[in-house]
């Protein structure tokens, strides 16, 4: 007789989530202050959980709803977590490191690229596609990884692994080194 093993079931989205939120978590027992983050550990501890009952759930049922959904869950926990940064971003340093990477930037460069790009296209429409080519970003993720759902099954897992992985190792280096970025009213 054999047993029940959801070891067969744990896809790499399922790891690297619930390694993100172990490190994360991790990073806020260590750097925070137990009064301010008792309701984030709950949330990852509650995700975490989620993440088993997901992987139970779709080794169970052979439908493509559940499937979907437990290849999708990881981009929704992307929304959550990509807010909760700014949150913990000043654990380590109190002010964001701007002025070193402004530095750094006119050490390798010689000058500040975020200002020379803002000269040379200080169009407002220019400006504006930029803000929607970042908003679009969202969509890209979502609508990219659905796009492989639809017409390439066999590798929609692999793509949708790379996205989570690159937004949690991004998650990651702003919680460690924050910064703002350069903010340039337009011309």
């Amino acid at each position: 007789m054999t047993g029940y093993n959801l070891k067969e079931h744990i896809r790499s989205t399922d790891i690297i989530t619930v390694l993100y939120l172990t490190v994360s978590m991790l990073f806020i027992l260590v750097f925070g202050r137990a009064e301010n983050y008792l309701m984030p550990l709950l949330l990852r501890l509650m995700t975490v959980v989620i993440v088993i009952f997901v992987i139970y759930l779709s080794s169970k049922m052979d439908k493509k709803a559940m499937q979907f959904i437990h290849l999708f869950y990881p981009i929704l926990v992307l929304t959550y977590f990509y807010g909760e940064t700014a949150q913990f971003n000043h654990l380590i340093f109190a002010e964001s490191l701007d002025p070193v990477f402004y530095d750094l930037e006119e050490w390798v460069f010689g000058f500040q690229p975020s200002l020379e790009f803002s000269i040379r296209f200080s169009q407002k429409w220019f400006s504006e596609l930029l803000n929607f080519g970042y908003f679009s970003y969202y969509i890209l993720t979502f609508g990219v990884s659905l796009a492989f759902f639809i017409l390439r099954p066999e590798q929609v897992e692999k793509v949708i692994f790379l996205i989570i992985t690159s937004f949690f190792i991004y998650y990651l280096v702003f919680l460690i080194f924050p910064v703002v970025g350069p903010q340039i009213p337009p011309f």
